[in-house]
C-alpha cells in the first residue's frame, strides 16, 4: 500500500489527534480541534487530498509543525508558572545547573564518537582485566575494571556499559562527565582519551594505505 493510501486510516478514531492530522476526516468529524488549530495558529493541514501527498514539502511541513508544538509545551515562562516555584529561584537553578555542564562537558569529534572499550580491546591497545584510575582527590582514586565485553566495572561491582556514566556515578557530585578525559589506563598512564585518539590515528592510516 502505499503512502497516499495510507493517509485515510489515520483518521479513524483510535488515532490520536496528532497523527489523524494528516486525514481529511479528522478536520470534517473534530470542530473542536479544528476551531483550536485557528485560535492557536498551528500549521495543521490534511495532506489526503487538494495536494501531492505526503512528499518531502509535506515532511518539512510536519517538522516545523512539531517544532512549533514543542516549543510552546516546553516553554521555560509556562513550565515555570506551572510548577508554583519562585520565578527567580528556578532562574538561579536552572543558571547553576547550565553553568555545570558547560565547563564539565568536553564535546568529542566526529571521528571517536563511535569508538567503544570493545573496540580498543580488540585493536590490543587495552585488555580485559585492565584497571582504570580517576583523578587524585582528598578521598584517593576511583578504581574500574574493563570487562571482556568492554563493560566497565567499578568498586562496589556496578557495571556500566561506556566510560561517562562510570565516572559520573564515582563523582560525589554526580555531574555530567566526559569519563574518556576522566579515566586513566593504569598499565599504560595514559588517558582512555589519547588511547582512543591512537585508535583513530591508526584506522585512519590503514585506511589511507588501503587506497
Amino acid at each position: 500500500m502505499d503512502v497516499e493510501s495510507k493517509i485515510p486510516l489515520y483518521g479513524r478514531p483510535d488515532h490520536n489527534l496528532l497523527a489523524a492530522s494528516i486525514a481529511d476526516s479528522t478536520y470534517k468529524n473534530n470542530p473542536r480541534f479544528v476551531s483550536w488549530t485557528t485560535t492557536t495558529q498551528f500549521p495543521f493541514r490534511s495532506y489526503e487530498s487538494g495536494g501531492s501527498g505526503f512528499d518531502r514539502n509535506a515532511l518539512d511541513e510536519r517538522t516545523e509543525l512539531y517544532r512549533q508544538l514543542a516549543k510552546a509545551i516546553w516553554s521555560p515562562e509556562l513550565l515555570i508558572s506551572d510548577s508554583g516555584l519562585d520565578q527567580e529561584v528556578v532562574r538561579d537553578r536552572a543558571d547553576k545547573i547550565r553553568t555545570s555542564l558547560a565547563v564539565d562537558y568536553v564535546p568529542r569529534s566526529r571521528n571517536d564518537s563511535n569508538v567503544s572499550i570493545q573496540d580498543l580491546i580488540q585493536s590490543g591497545l587495552v585488555h580485559s582485566g585492565d584497571l582504570l584510575v580517576g583523578p587524585q582527590t582528598g578521598e584517593g582514586r576511583a578504581v574500574a575494571m574493563i570487562l571482556p565485553n568492554g563493560q566497565v566495572e567499578i568498586e562496589g561491582g556496578a557495571v556500566f556499559d561506556a566510560l561517562s556514566p562510570a565516572a559520573m556515578s564515582v563523582r560525589e557530585s554526580g555531574a555530567s562527565t566526559n569519563g574518556w578525559d576522566f579515566w586513566i589506563h593504569e598499565v599504560s598512564g595514559r588517558r582512555m582519551a589519547d588511547i582512543r585518539n591512537a585508535f583513530t590515528a591508526r584506522n585512519r592510516a590503514d585506511t589511507l594505505w588501503s587506497e
